[in-house]
């Protein structure tokens, strides 16, 4: 027999989330061979409703905290939780753990001469960039307003110094449009590897470093793309 679990016929509030009357939610499906009598089921349908409908709304919530509205992308609380959850991993499995931070060059001139609008446009081209590049098991997350942070698990350095010169290549060759013409947008891009007795704040702390580096050589060689920065130089800032 089945019951269906529709809210109740009245508005009303259980634990501050309002139920809307007439919707269907579910089917509670009963399998019993004697045949029960389905009046107490009946009667606790609108209950059990109602809680499903909570918790559908708790995670959703939960989901939506950890997105970022424009991009799509996940956000800055997200790429703390998983990427302490993926430390873990690599910790057992032994497998190697990269991080790739990313900070965008020339989105204010473009804030600045046409709007806000198509910067926006612009994040948004960026978060497609990644789609296109990353694999299944990477992460991309979007921290600051023009800043990136991408997870590679089970890739070394190498592999992921191949990412970010894909990243600048499609930059270049696939660049946003607005009025029909492109905008010139480069990327500045540190890597840096897990190494252990390293929390996620270390591993974040060593991939900003490297962009940073990146960043500054490619101010000192106008013109160009810069190359993608590379751990090495900040691991004494670093605790071991």
């Amino acid at each position: 027999a089945s019951v269906p679990l529709s809210i109740e016929h009245h508005p009303a509030k259980r634990d501050d989330v309002e139920l809307r009357h007439d919707r269907l939610i579910g089917v509670l499906r009963l399998i019993d061979p004697r045949g029960p009598d389905q009046s107490s089921a009946s009667l606790l349908a609108p209950t059990l409703a109602g809680l499903l409908s909570q918790a559908r709304t708790l995670d959703q919530a939960r989901v939506e905290a950890r997105i970022d509205p424009l991009t799509g992308l996940r956000n800055r609380r997200w790429a703390d939780e998983s990427l302490q959850s993926e430390i873990g991993r690599a910790q057992r499995s032994g497998l190697p753990l990269a991080v790739l931070a990313l900070d965008l060059d020339g989105l204010k001139p473009i804030n600045d001469t046409f709007g806000h609008a198509t910067g926006d446009a612009v994040l948004r081209h960026i978060s497609l960039v990644f789609q296109s590049v990353l694999r299944r098991s990477d992460c991309a997350a979007r921290v600051g307003g023009d800043e990136f942070l991408i997870i590679l698990p089970a890739t070394d350095r190498a592999g992921a110094e191949r990412l970010a010169e894909r990243i600048l290549e499609r930059l270049e060759d696939d660049p946003p449009i607005h009025a029909d013409e492109p905008l010139r947008i480069g990327a500045s891009i540190g890597s840096a590897m897990w190494r252990e007795g390293w929390d996620a704040d270390c591993l974040i702390a060593a991939a900003d470093a490297a962009m940073y580096d990146d960043k500054r050589a490619g101010r000192e060689s106008p013109g160009q793309l810069p190359k993608n920065g590379s751990e090495t130089a900040t691991n004494q800032r670093l605790p071991a």
